[in-house]
């Protein structure tokens, strides 16, 4: 199994029954980050990032993870502990962090930043290297990069901290054994294993180029060439809009030693900040060109919109009705409910829901009782103590697949005693833990159903899957079911 198929696996997983990882967030080859829920005795204290990291050489790793601990400054992300724990028989360090809103790469390709919003980047990005260079001794990040810039509520910030070096008696480390960075913004000098804070100012002034042409001055797929042109290759800076001109220019100075510092960075853009930007004539000349044909390509581009807008639409009427692997999952044919109680509560010896079993005490069988996701029936996994379903269906060995479910609490209870709702998906060993915050107004005309997804890889021709509740929510009310949904995917969704 590939570390990506891994990291999303691990979606619907808890570290140690308090963090429990709702959606993978991203991935590379040895870590992934999840968005999170903390959760105590039922409560959800917060929403956090998580961030798991394949255990190699975990002592060393642990340290750089406790350092990123230690940093506070407004413009780097805040982490606020980490530590070891084994899922899915792999243990991993992990890294508890704030929530970011955005990244600088998701920006880059939704959108192209205006001059005030090139300006704020920079500003807060140069802010977090200026604190990192101040350090005694100071700290040399090595790694700045779009992916490793995030948006939390107004301010951007700097994270990713795996890479950072501290520089002893504030020299350059020489003889460094790896290749620092990433390849198209890492500094010349860094190749030969020289690493001063000069280093992250080069990094600055690719990013800053970057982020106004949308392009990299070296881009090129074979990183042999790559490598080659930052080192020998003269480069090129484009037509900038001052001051990032003077700035980029003064970042990539080929000689290190004679850089601008983060300092002066922030220095001229407080001078400039709120000026009109200065072009040359051939650049005023341009923009007006410019202007002229994003306008024509603005309306062409919503034409076509419009044209694939009706075709998807077209598309999506013809399309076959998804294969559902699991029958009655809306739980729609069962029993006749009393209309006047509108539910029935079914133990173990029932067979009131078609092709499902009861395996465990007790289930509230609802129809028309509350606000439901589709239809009229759905259930309560906890009639007064926390009961389980399960259904059976073919399944291929070794083939992933996706559970979609809806969830959500019966408000019946006060919701101040109770307020989290937990579900258990399993297939065997496989386990997902999912929960529901009743708090915010839920009412029975306004349940505020949630859809969870959960995936598993099949073990045997027939699997089993089971749902839930939790033996933490030991009386009535919840959690609520409805709308199952299973199907085979690919390895690549």
């Amino acid at each position: 199994m590939n570390n990506q198929v891994l990291f999303k696996m691990l979606e619907g997983q808890n570290i140690d029954n308090k963090y429990y990882l709702k959606k993978l967030l991203g991935a590379g080859g040895f870590g992934g980050v999840y968005l999170a829920d903390e959760v105590v005795k039922d409560r959800l204290i917060r929403e956090l990032a998580v961030k798991l990291i394949i255990s190699e050489d975990s002592e060393k790793q642990l340290d750089e993870l406790i350092f990123s601990t230690t940093l506070n400054h407004p413009n780097l992300i805040n982490c606020y502990t980490c530590g070891e724990y084994e899922l899915n028989n792999v243990k991993f360090l992990y890294l508890l962090m704030e929530v970011a809103d955005s990244s600088l790469e998701k920006e880059l390709i939704e959108n192209k930043l205006d001059r005030e919003k090139k300006e704020k980047l920079i500003t807060d990005i140069t802010e977090a290297i200026s604190f990192l260079h101040s350090q005694s001794p100071p700290i040399i990040h090595r790694d700045l990069k779009p992916a490793n810039i995030l948006k939390v509520g107004n301010k951007w910030k700097l994270a990713d901290f795996g890479l950072v070096r501290i520089l002893e008696q504030n020299l350059t480390i020489q003889n460094t054994i790896n290749i620092t960075g990433t390849i198209g913004y890492s500094s010349p000098e860094s190749y030969e294993g020289r690493i001063s804070r000069a280093t992250d100012i080069w990094s600055l002034g690719i990013l800053i180029i970057e982020i106004s042409t949308g392009k990299l001055p070296f881009d090129n797929e074979n990183l042999e060439q790559t490598r080659n042109l930052i080192i020998n290759g003269k480069i090129l800076i484009p037509q900038l809009d001052y001051p990032f001109n003077q700035i980029a220019r003064q970042c990539l100075i080929k000689d290190y030693q004679n850089r601008i510092s983060a300092e002066e960075i922030l220095e001229i853009l407080k001078k400039t900040k709120n000026q009109p930007p200065i072009y040359t004539i051939n650049q005023a000349n341009s923009n007006i060109w410019l202007i002229k044909i994003n306008v024509i390509i603005s309306i062409l581009s919503f034409l076509i919109l419009i044209v694939l807008s009706i075709y998807t639409f077209s598309f999506n009427k013809s399309k076959k009705k998804i294969n559902n692997l699991i029958k009655n999952g809306s739980f729609e044919e069962g029993i006749t409910i009393d209309p006047e109680t509108k539910f029935i509560g079914l133990d173990t010896k029932s067979q009131g829901i078609n092709d499902w079993e009861i395996i465990k005490d007790n289930i509230d069988y609802k129809e028309n009782y509350w606000q439901n996701t589709d239809d009229n029936r759905s259930l309560d996994l906890n009639g007064g103590q926390a009961g389980a379903i399960s259904q059976s269906f073919p399944t291929k060995i070794g083939e992933r697949y996706l559970v979609q479910f809806d969830m959500a609490g019966n408000p019946d209870h006060k919701q101040e005693q109770i307020p989290i709702r937990k579900i258990i998906v399993s297939t065997g060993e496989q386990q997902g833990h999912f929960v529901f915050d009743m708090r915010g107004g839920k009412t029975r005309e306004n349940m505020q159903w949630q859809t969870f997804k959960w995936k598993f890889i099949a073990e045997n021709s027939m699997t089993t899957l089971t749902f839930s509740g939790s033996l933490g929510n030991t009386s009535a009310y919840g959690p609520t079911l409805d709308n199952i949904i299973v199907t085979e995917i690919s390895e690549n969704d």
